[in-house]
């Protein structure tokens, strides 16, 4: 599934930029778990500098950054704005090349 979602760019200049893309789903906790919008941020994995910003899609749960570097490791913060989640965070994430035309 190619989806483009608005990303709020926080990172100036070609340091953020590349051929790359991040994408996955955000589920809430829960049987089943329940895709949902959320906030979602891109830092760089070493010291943590904020690089974008973006929310997942409200019915699939999907995010995406894309023009990102590859080879970089990356951590992607979730964060709940409604308050009932703690923040979810993952790491190493490594971008993924996209398809050519994207």
């Amino acid at each position: 599934m190619n989806i483009q979602l608005p990303a709020l760019h926080l990172a100036s200049g070609l340091d953020s930029a590349g051929p790359g893309r991040i994408a996955a789903t955000v589920k809430t906790q829960g049987t089943p778990p329940t895709p949902a919008r959320r906030r979602v941020r891109l830092h760089a994995g070493r010291g943590g500098r904020p690089l974008r910003e973006t929310f997942s899609d409200p019915v699939t749960g999907v995010y995406e950054f894309r023009h990102v570097r590859l080879g970089v490791a990356y951590t992607v913060v979730g964060l709940d704005h409604t308050g009932l989640y703690n923040a979810t965070i993952a790491a190493p994430v490594y971008a993924q090349p996209m398809e050519p035309g994207t």
